[in-house]
């Protein structure tokens, strides 16, 4: 939808675009047939910035992974991208790589994507909260990798 929308209509009016960016990502986040729980609003989220701006999604993946194979903690890495997406979102739109949007779009933007940055957070605060503490749980890819990584653990 968001790039059906973005290849029809001219100059990305402001509301329109704001409302079908979000729109998905709230309604995972809030799934009604989850009784308005969980979801897969990150998911969704990298579904909207690759259609969003193709180009985005590679410091997204990069980030992610990144944190995923040093900490093996998902929930940093996914609020971490999110952090670098509105990032790049502000400086990429100050730079003038969203051509034919005026400022007062980019500012509207810039105000959705820090409010979708918000409620990951909201929604993954019990995450943040055992990451304090150090009780997340870790995520491996092979049970060698895990393997491998408690043996150095214990080296250590």
């Amino acid at each position: 939808p968001v790039m059906l929308y973005c290849h029809l209509s001219a100059n990305y009016p402001t509301m329109g675009l704001t409302l079908v960016m979000a729109a998905p990502v709230v309604g995972h986040a809030y799934s009604v047939f989850h009784h308005f729980r969980g979801g897969k609003g990150i998911a969704v989220t990298a579904g909207f910035v690759l259609s969003f701006h193709p180009y985005f999604i590679i410091l997204g993946v990069l980030m992610f992974f990144g944190i995923f194979f040093t900490t093996h903690y998902v929930s940093l890495g996914s609020l971490l991208v999110y952090v670098s997406l509105l990032i790049e979102m502000i400086i990429c739109g100050q730079c003038g790589v969203f051509q034919g949007m005026s400022q007062a779009n980019l500012i509207e933007m810039y105000i959705l994507m820090s409010a979708l940055t918000a409620l990951a957070f909201w929604k993954h605060r019990s995450n943040i909260v055992r990451l304090i503490h150090g009780e997340e749980r870790k995520t491996y890819l092979t049970k060698k990798n895990k393997l491998d990584v408690e043996k150095k653990e214990q080296s250590n």
